[in-house]
């Protein structure tokens, strides 16, 4: 995880900036362990990010819509405010929007196989294959 933290794409860097940019908050949820979320201060994405919500730290996991509306509270939005995104691993997407949140399937780090996108992109609003594609969801 430390290397997966560190190693971030110079395009995913740049997207977050101009996202930052226009006051868009942004939160991390992650089903992190808490080996993994030491070194979250350490990453070049920290900085972008308002807070971030590590399932070990709060005792929820994706798709618990506890831990998508622990971090609508932190953010102080309402779900119709919300966008989600994700690869749509441990069912995340689904969680996302039974908490009301409008959601975004991501294959930006990794491409599914049509099976995993049969169970995914029910509940996605958007599909991107690149960062860029972020911006018309927006």
């Amino acid at each position: 995880m430390k290397t997966a933290l560190q190693m971030i794409p110079e395009e995913i860097l740049d997207a977050l900036q101009k996202i930052k940019s226009v006051d868009i908050k942004l939160e991390l949820i992650s089903n992190a362990d808490c080996i993994d979320c030491k070194y979250w201060s350490q990453s070049p994405l920290s900085p972008y990010f308002n807070d971030a919500i590590f399932s070990c730290n709060v005792g929820l996991l994706k798709p618990n819509q506890q831990i998508y509306k622990l971090a609508m509270q932190r953010l102080h939005m309402s779900p119709e405010q919300c966008l989600f995104v994700g690869d749509g691993g441990s069912n995340e997407l689904y969680g996302a929007k039974s908490a009301g949140m409008k959601t975004v399937f991501s294959e930006m780090l990794e491409t599914k196989s049509n099976d995993q996108k049969k169970v995914i992109t029910p509940y996605a609003d958007y599909q991107i294959k690149h960062i860029n594609e972020l911006f018309y969801c927006l």
